[in-house]
Order: C-alpha cells, then sequence, then structure tokens
C-alpha cells in the first residue's frame, strides 16, 4: 500500500474547526509567530504539514507509509467524533471508550509534533559544526557519539555521516513518541474531562503546537508529573481541559462550566506562547484577540477588579498544589487549606476550583472538606 509524502502533524480534521468553508475547501486566518503578519487566506492543505515526516526510512515499501496511515485511521477520522462530542452540550455522560478516544486524539497532537525532531536535529547541527572546525589528518578518524550511538568517518565523508545520524535521529523520532503517546494515553486513561465554553467577546486561537501541558509555577514540563493538567483548544468558542491524574477516577462525566473574557485572554496568552511558527484561527479572529489583549489590559476599574480575582485564583490554586504535593490529600494541612480557600469570594465563584472541590468529595466522601 502507498500513502501520502505530505503529512499533517496537525491534522485537518482539527484545523477545519477554525476554518471558513468554501466548497469543499477550507481557510484559515494565520499569523507569523516571528514577524507578526497575519494572512488569510491560508488552505488546511498547506499549513502543519511536512514532507515525509512519518515515512519510515529504508523500511519495505508496504511498511515506509504504515506510521502516517495509522494516524489517519485512529486519529485523524476519529477527531470529528470526538469534537462532536466535546462541543455537543446535551451530552454529560460519555462510555470509556468515548473517553479513551479523547484522550488519544488530543495527546497524539503533542506526541507527534515535529518539534522534538527538530530539536534533535538543531543539536546535531551544532555537533557536526564543531567537527568541521578540526584540523585533522585527511586519514584520521572523526568520532561523532550523539544520542547513545557512535558515529566515525574520514574527515571528506563528514556529510555522509551527517545524513546517517540525520536519518537515526528520526527512526527515534519516529519509535520514542509513540511510545511515549501510548505510555501517557495508560497514565491518563482515568482523567477527567472539562470542556470551557468562554464568552464570545474574545475567540479563541489555537496554533501549529496546540497542546499545552502545563503545571503551575514550572518551567519545564514532566509529561508524566501527576499535577500536571492538559488544555487543547476546540474551536472559537471551547477549549478542552483533562484533569490533574490526582483527580482520575471522578467518573465517565463531561464537566462543561463557562470561562470570562479573562480566561479566554490568558487562554490566547499560553497558546501564542505555545506556538512554533504559526497562530492560528478563524477569520479575524487573531487581530480581535490582539485588540482584546490591548483593551483588557488597560487599569480601570472593571479590569483591575477581574485581573486581581483572576491572579488571586492562580495563586492559591498553586498554593494548594504545593500543599497537595508536600503533605497528601488526607493530611490535616491539606484539609485546612481547602477550608481556607473555599473562604474567598473569588475562589466561591471560580468554576475551576468548584470542580476541584467536588471532584475530591467524589473520590474521597462528602465530609472530606
Amino acid at each position: 500500500m502507498g500513502g501520502t509524502k505530505h503529512q499533517h502533524f496537525i491534522p485537518r480534521s482539527y484545523l477545519k474547526n477554525f476554518a471558513t468553508v468554501d466548497g469543499d475547501k477550507h481557510f484559515v486566518e494565520v499569523m507569523d509567530k516571528e514577524t507578526g503578519k497575519i494572512t488569510y487566506p491560508r488552505s488546511t492543505k498547506d499549513i502543519c504539514v511536512q514532507k515525509n515526516l512519518y515515512t519510515i526510512p529504508r523500511a519495505p515499501e508496504n511498511e515506509k507509509y504504515s506510521l502516517e496511515r495509522y494516524y489517519a485511521e485512529n486519529v485523524d477520522t476519529v477527531y470529528p467524533e470526538v469534537y462532536e462530542i466535546l462541543t455537543d452540550k446535551s451530552i454529560e455522560e460519555i462510555t470509556e471508550e468515548q473517553r479513551a478516544k479523547i484522550l488519544s486524539t488530543c495527546l497524539s497532537l503533542y506526541f507527534r509534533s515535529p518539534k522534538f525532531l527538530d530539536s534533535d536535529n538543531e543539536e546535531l547541527d551544532r555537533e557536526i559544526a564543531r567537527l568541521r572546525q578540526f584540523k585533522v589528518s585527511p586519514t584520521a578518524d572523526l568520532l561523532l557519539r550523539f544520542k547513545g550511538r557512535d558515529f566515525s568517518c574520514k574527515p571528506d565523508q563528514i556529510d555522509a555521516m551527517y545524513q546517517e545520524a540525520k536519518e537515526y535521529n528520526k527512526l527515534n523520532f519516529i519509535v520514542n513518541h509513540f511510545q511515549q503517546w501510548q505510555e501517557c494515553l495508560k497514565y491518563k486513561r482515568e482523567s477527567g474531562i472539562m470542556v470551557i465554553d468562554v464568552e464570545e467577546e474574545v475567540p479563541l486561537i489555537t496554533c501549529d503546537n496546540p497542546v499545552d501541558i502545563y503545571k503551575p509555577g514550572i518551567g519545564k514540563v514532566n509529561v508524566f508529573d501527576p499535577i500536571n493538567t492538559i488544555q487543547l483548544t476546540l474551536d472559537r468558542r471551547h477549549y478542552l481541559w483533562i484533569a490533574p491524574q490526582f483527580l482520575e477516577g471522578n467518573g465517565l462525566r463531561i464537566v462543561r462550566s463557562p470561562r470570562d473574557k479573562y480566561y479566554a485572554l490568558v487562554h490566547n496568552e499560553s497558546t501564542e506562547k505555545n506556538a512554533i511558527d504559526w497562530i492560528i484561527g478563524e477569520k479575524d479572529t487573531i487581530e480581535v484577540y490582539k485588540s482584546g489583549l490591548t483593551k483588557y489590559s488597560k487599569a480601570n476599574p472593571e479590569n483591575t477588579v477581574a485581573w486581581n480575582a483572576r491572579s488571586l485564583v492562580a495563586i492559591k490554586m498553586f498554593e494548594l498544589d504545593d500543599v497537595i504535593e508536600r503533605h497528601g490529600f488526607h493530611s490535616t494541612v491539606t484539609k485546612n487549606k481547602l477550608k481556607e480557600l473555599g473562604e474567598i469570594s473569588a475562589l466561591q465563584v471560580d468554576p475551576g476550583f468548584q470542580h476541584l472541590l467536588a471532584a475530591m468529595r467524589k473520590k474521597f466522601g462528602e465530609d472530606y472538606v
């Protein structure tokens, strides 16, 4: 069986939910992260795509496109079903199979990203540049120790060694990212799911690296950290929030929660920061987001109250994460912290905190706190 050489690392079935439809074509608005230039229209066929990204080097013809076909059959064609489940407000309960599909498609967009391969290739480029600077005899052996493997060549064979090492990087990327994706699925298989619905005033954007895995107050992320949360923009109004691992087992239920324009702005800023090259949105939405960022950052009473509340919630939730990590769920310190936070007015009306509190009571009993 053959396969396509131009392979999307962000599937078109995801991108089309930010697109304008013209017949059988879909067009999005994009912003170059480096220059800030906004362009419309940009076909979903021509963005978030690389030639032979998942093509397996030196594999037999009937196997070289097997990973690309796997993504097409198990992610790209499945995502429309996942999107409908997540954005249909009438759906509150889901099956184990549906939750598995949601987690699988979402996390695939993180692990299949070429950013990991690009990072390894950039490191390789630096090592090769260093080797080229050596002044040695034409008969000398040059040694490159890279990613657990030794490569050697004569000085006039550096280009061939470079190509061999790049192929090695490619195979490592293909094998490792798939294994990590599957491992993470096992780890997150019982995570709770929330869909956030934001106000229309500030539309949501996405990017070429749309899955945000984060832990409050932490820079470099360990994707298997139990305190991590995972976010993915679904369209201009909705984003998916996958709960920290310590809330696993809170039922096959999709929690649906509203957020205001300030939450939308914070989410968009995280998306823009996460982007590699392209910020993506519906027509005319990127400039609306940028304008909103300016408008709602101005010092006036409404903005000041809203941002102070938003900052307080973030600080207190970080404090709670730290207490849980250091003392555990059943400690008096943790329970007292939850009681303290429950008396703060900003958290009393914060959907995220209230969902957290409800999930912990469901997991540990109504008398937990």
